[in-house]
Order: structure tokens, then sequence, then C-alpha cells
């Protein structure tokens, strides 16, 4: 399959997943329920319409006009007052968010009764209830319950005079509230408390819309089912507003024509806040039973007065033209009695008050700004599309771009998102984009490395055979070529070589010498790797070893040297295990910055370090053959490492080089070691200042002392040669202290 097959067929079932998420999303709720609180919070709090205002019945009202907490016991002529009130004001339609299925005293009955009655625009709230039955007929004993939800109007006395009563139904805590009914289907498709208020609201338009039905629709009054197209009559509202429903959804196409009707200059004649509240009750009457809340913000975003201002009237309020809603609306959560949880709840716990939710649910109407989710069949071909070009991006571009465009797209459609739904208030699935994305990619990238491990097999099958392993395997992962690894970086070069290699090739055999390296090597390679250090190249007896870092590090130094202790006592086991051998092996560290990389021309390259701290590092392994000694290490090998034992060996100008060198010999480990050795040590430094200082006879003196106790001293050794020829012969007044080797 060739890589744009792949590419489509990738592409494809990015898609798909999707469209796969998307419906699960969808189904089970879980864009409603993070979706579309995420862009309400993206969104934030907007301004509320003036058109509606809520009076607050709250604690501090109560308080305020020596009332019971409970608004059950509030004597009804205090609803009497503020009815009366309001329609002085001039409010267009009163909504009351509470039912009045109770019968109060007689008198206060009366009074609020009468109340009703002259204002003619007050609404009130019916209960639904819910009873459980079985089915009527022979044979039902043994049916199973039937749940039916049951209307309860006001009490007569009220329901007879006040201008209509409906219902507001809502899901309660832990449900979120997100949508509102228009018309209750299980209630016989009654119309809701905010559908009857905007019918009243906009009853100065109703008339006009008759008309207009009538005379550029061409339908006559005759072809409206009952009571939708006669005027306002006592106790007719709910049935003029079902009557009119099932006009609109039995003729479904003179909405649009009337909208039209509206939008063209037919509705010249028609005043323009008449020409709105018309569009409101097409867009009530010919909309779906349920649709989604556009919450405008936190609780009591909508206009709020307690009830006690606007019975006192401390402050002008303007209600002319208004929509009032009435109803329990508290500033703090331990008050609240009819709360509701919505994706605006304060994190106080405070949520948006039923009567606001009415209010939001009836301003929603009139300004026609319910939230519109995207077309189901859209969604999906949006979610499809986008999953087919993020897949397919991510197989033809490598996983750096691919990433970074997929990551541009999903904020594109973000942002496309949160416009829509700021502007338009249109609903497009969110949710799906922050799984389907990271999904996407990850198996991009799942692909890709997949497709990288194969090519990098391959590669390192053949190249294998011709480099070392380490740097095949950097090279197929890095998939460069040659050069495009060489640096210069900093390094710690351990440099081994076998002590009297010639006349042990000349005792042995040629098969016993190959068996005796290869045991050799075996031994010296194992401390190197372990220790976290690489085997650069090998020459007959020799080895270099590397330890990389790409700033100077203590712990690589430490590391090196662990190595080269570990690998002098290996060695000796070696000898060990070959008796007729004296096996010993000379070790020298250095560390600088050198330069790593393929070596060579034409078709022969070897990788290898080179460079001035590589070459000091083979001079200081070959200075042990003077000094006696096995490990010898410069000073900034182990500067400012502790947990060694050490000892100052003096300064050297090394044979070839022009810049002297402080050399140390490493012992061993803290603690693996007697007090003797290290008093030979101590011992010896003094010695050393005596040398520096040119203080022969001294030097002498003491090393004399010291050989006596460790005669097989190689350092005691040298440096009392190096003394006696110094007395014999001193060296220039200019001296300074470096000792200077003529021979490697």
């Amino acid at each position: 399959m060739g890589k744009k097959s792949e590419a489509v067929i990738f592409g494809l079932a990015s898609g798909l997943v999707g469209v796969a998420l998307c419906i699960v999303f969808l189904y089970y709720g879980i864009e409603e329920e993070f979706g579309l609180a995420l862009l309400f919070h993206m969104r934030g709090p907007v301004q509320a319409p003036d058109d509606v205002v809520v009076v607050s019945v709250n604690r501090e009202s109560a308080s305020i006009m020596g009332l019971p907490r409970h608004i059950e016991r509030w004597p009804r002529t205090i609803h009497a007052r503020l009815i009366e009130k309001l329609s002085s004001e001039g409010a267009s339609v009163v909504v009351f968010d509470m039912t009045f299925d109770r019968p109060g005293s007689t008198e206060e009955d009366t009074v609020l009764a009468a109340a009703l009655r002259r204002a003619g625009n007050v609404v009130f709230c019916e209960l639904l209830g819910r009873e459980f039955d079985r089915p009527p007929g022979p044979g039902t004993g043994d049916s199973p319950l039937l749940s039916i939800e049951r209307l309860i109007p006001p009490v007569p006395v009220l329901a007879s005079n006040v201008a209509a009563y409906a219902p507001f139904p809502l899901p309660k805590v832990p449900v979120r509230v997100n949508q509102y009914w228009t018309f209750k289907p299980s209630a016989g498709d009654t119309p809701t408390l905010p559908v009857v208020a905007l019918q009243i609201f906009g009853l100065r338009a109703y008339d006009t819309l008759i008309e207009l039905i009538g005379k550029y629709v061409g339908y006559s009054g005759t072809a409206f089912p009952p009571g939708a197209g006669t005027p306002l009559s006592e106790g007719r509202v709910k049935d003029m507003v079902m009557g009119m429903r099932d006009f609109f959804l039995g003729h479904p196409e003179v909405a649009d024509r009337i909208s039209e009707c509206l939008s063209g200059s037919c509705g010249d004649g028609i005043d323009e806040s008449d020409r709105e509240v018309l569009r409101a009750l097409i867009y009530m009457y010919a909309g779906p039973d349920s649709r989604y809340l556009n919450l405008y913000g936190p609780p009591q975003t909508i206009r709020t007065i307690p009830y006690h201002e606007v019975l006192e009237g401390g402050e002008e309020i303007d209600l002319r033209g208004r929509a009032v809603f009435v109803g329990q609306s508290e500033d703090y959560h331990s008050d609240q009695k009819d709360g509701f949880y919505t994706v605006f709840t304060r994190e106080d716990g405070l949520d948006v008050s039923g009567v606001e939710i009415a209010a939001t649910a009836f301003a929603n109407m009139l300004e026609q700004e319910s939230i519109t989710p995207l077309p189901y069949w859209l969604a999906l071909l949006m979610i499809l599309s986008y999953g087919m070009v993020t897949g397919l991006l991510s197989r033809v571009f490598r996983i750096a771009v691919s990433t970074g465009i997929t990551v541009v797209l999903t904020a594109v459609y973000f942002w496309a998102a949160l416009y829509c739904f700021g502007a338009e208030n249109l609903w497009m699935p969110v949710t799906p984009l922050f799984v389907h994305a990271p999904l996407v990619l990850f198996a991009g990238v799942a692909w890709k490395y997949f497709d990288a491990s194969r090519d990098r097999r391959i590669m390192r099958d053949a190249f294998r055979y011709y480099l070392p392993e380490r740097v095949v395997d950097r090279m197929t992962d890095e998939m460069g070529g040659i050069g495009s690894h060489d640096g210069v970086v900093f390094g710690i070069c351990l440099c081994t070589d076998v002590a009297h290699y010639t006349s042990l090739s000349e005792e042995m055999g040629p098969a016993e010498l190959g068996d005796f390296i290869n045991r050799y090597y075996e031994t010296v390679f194992d401390p190197v790797k372990r220790h976290g250090g690489e085997v650069s190249n090998v020459v007959a007896d020799s080895m270099l070893a590397i330890w990389v870092a790409s700033v100077p590090a203590m712990e690589q130094r430490r590391r090196a040297c662990l190595a080269a202790l570990d690998i002098e006592r290996a060695v000796q086991q070696l000898g060990r295990d070959f008796p007729n051998v004296t096996v010993t092996t000379r070790i020298g560290l250095n560390c600088g910055n050198l330069f790593l990389g393929n070596i060579g021309a034409m078709d022969h390259y070897e990788y290898r370090p080179i460079g001035d701290m590589v070459n000091t590092a083979s001079r200081i392994e070959g200075l042990n053959k003077h000094l006696g000694t096995r490990i010898a290490v410069s000073e900034e090998v182990i500067r400012g490492l502790d947990g060694l034992v050490t000892r100052r060996l003096g300064r050297f100008l090394l044979y070839g080089k022009s810049r002297p060198v402080e050399i140390h010999e490493l012992i061993s480990r803290t603690g693996d070691v007697g007090e003797e050795v290290v008093e030979l040590c101590s011992a010896f430094e003094d010695a050393l200042e005596r040398f520096l200082a040119g203080d022969w006879h001294e030097v002498l003196e003491r090393l004399g002392i010291l050989l006596e106790r460790w005669p097989d001293d190689g350092p005691c050794r040298y440096y009392m040669r190096l003394a006696g020829e110094y007395l014999r012969h001193p060296p220039a007044e200019t001296w300074d202290g470096v000792v200077r080797l003529e021979v490697k």
C-alpha cells in the first residue's frame, strides 16, 4: 500500500471516528453537559433585555414589611396591592411564578380577585401534579400503574378573574437546567407560563397577525381552529394560544410567508415595536415544543427589584410596557427556596431562581434568541470533514507540522463555534474535538512511529556491519547521514594499554593470544558500559572509551573514575584466570572539549573522538610507565569529586606538548584502603612540596624514609632519581616545578 493510499484511509478512518464520537456525545448528553456549559462560560454574561423585570419575593422584603418568611403565609391583599401598583405603572403583563391552588380567607381572596379583574393582564402559575392510575377496562387489575400529569388550576374565585394560568415545569437539581418547554406534550400540549405571558404581552399586535394571515397568506378566519382567530375574552387565552399553535403546525408555510411579509413592503404600515412582537409570536407558535435557554448570566442578571421597593415606591421605577415576573429570588444561597442549577450557578451555591428562568424563557422568545443546536446532519458532516482533514494531514506532514496544523484547525473551529454561539446563538458541538484531535494526533504519531521503527530496523540491519551499533542507533533514530552528528562536545577520555604486550604476544601462540585478548576486552568493556561510557575504538591492546556530555558534568567525571577503578580490579581477576600471564593495565584519564564525529574520506569513515584532549589522555596513560602507577588522571578530571582516594603527582610537560598538566594518581574508593595508604599519600605530598621548592637534600631524605616503608612505590622511586639528578645538575633559576618528559 502506497503512502497516499495510507493517508486517505487514515483520514477517512479519522473522520468516521469523529462522527462516532459526535453521535455518542450528543446521544448521551455529554455535549450538553460540558460543551454547552463551556460555550456559555467562554461567552460570559450578556446584557438582559429591558422589556423584562423581576419582582423578587425575598427574605429582606418579608422583614421590612413585617411578613412571615414563608410566602404561602403572606396575606393575599399584599399581592392585590402589588397588582394595582404594577397596573398603575403601565406593566404590559404581570406573571406570578406562584401557585394559588389553596383557598385563603374569603376576604383576602375577594380583594385579590377584584384586583385581578381590574388589571386584566395577570397570569398565574398553574400547578402540574402527577398521579398514578390503572388504565380503564376489564382485566386491568394487574396492569402497571400509569403516570398521569394533571393540571391543578388556582382556586375558582381567582381562576375566574385572572387573565390566564399556565404551568411552568422544570427539572430540579442535580439535573442542570438547559431547556424549557413552550408546550408540554405530556400535559396535552398545554402552553407553559412564558408562552401565555408572551401572548398577553403581544395582545396589541394579535389582530394585526390575524389580518396578515388573511390578507397576505390567504387564510380566512374560518380556517383557524376553534378559538384561534377569535378576540381575547375572559378565560380564553389558553384556548386561543393552543388553537393558533395547531394552526401553525398544520400550515408550516404560513410562518415563512408572514416573516417574509414583515421583512418586505407589506409590513411598512406596521409599527416597528409591533413588528418585533409579531415576529416573536410567530417564533413562539411555529417553533419546537422545547428549546434551549439562552441564559444571560448569573442570578439576578435580569433586572430584579425587591417586592417592598415596588410597593413603597421609594425610587422611580419605570415599568411601562414591560413584562413583570413576580416570584421568589434571594441574594444568598442559605435563603434560597426556588433555585435551579444552571451553568451560571454562583461559586457560593446561589442558583438562578425559577422566576428568573421563566423570565429568561419569555425574553428568549420575545427577542427570538433561544439557543439553537446545529442541525444534526450538519454537525456530523462538519466533524467528519474535520476528522478527515486532520487525519490526512497527520500522515502527509511531519509530526511537528501536522500537530501545528491540527492545533490551528481546532482553534479555528473553536473560534467559529464561539462566534456563532455569541453572535447567532448557534450551538456547534465542541466536546468531540477535544477528544478527537488528541486521538487523531496520537494515532498518527503511533503510525509514524511504527513506520519509523520499521525503517530504522532495516537501516540498522544494513549498517551495523559497517559502523558501531551505537552510531547506527543514533543515525537511524535521528535519520541523519555521515557528518550529521559531528560536533564539538565536552567529554572524558579513558585510555588503557596492556603493559608488556609485545612480550606477551611473543610468548603466546596466535590462538592463545586471540583468546586472551578477547577475554581482556570483555573484562575492560564491561565496567565502561556499566558506568555509562562508550567504547570508541580499540587498536591492538589499547582501548579508548569516552563519556560525553553537552556541558561539563561532575557526574560523568565520577563515572569515568569509577570505571577506571573497576577496570583495574577486573584485570587483576583476569590475571588469576591466566596464571602463566602477568596482566597489568595502565589507564589514563583526561577531560575537556573534543571533536566527535566521522573521520575519514571517500568510502571509508570511522566514528571517533579527536583533539588535543584525546592526545593528552593517551600521554597521561603513557606517564604511568615512568611513574610506576596504574591509573593517572589530570586534575580537571577529579576536581571537586569526593569519595575517592587520590595522590598529587606533580606538574608534567608531556612528550610533544607545550602546556604542562597537573597529574594525580587515582588509588581507590574511600574506605577501600587502610590508614597506611593515606599516610603514604600525606607524606608524599610533603616531599613533593619540598621538591617544588628545590630543596633536593630534603626531598632525598624524606623519600628515602618513605621507600624504607614502601620500597615498591613508583612515584617515590621516580622523584628519588629525579631529585638526585637535580642535585648533581640543578635546573635553571627560572625552573617552575614542571617535570619535562623527553620520551613517551
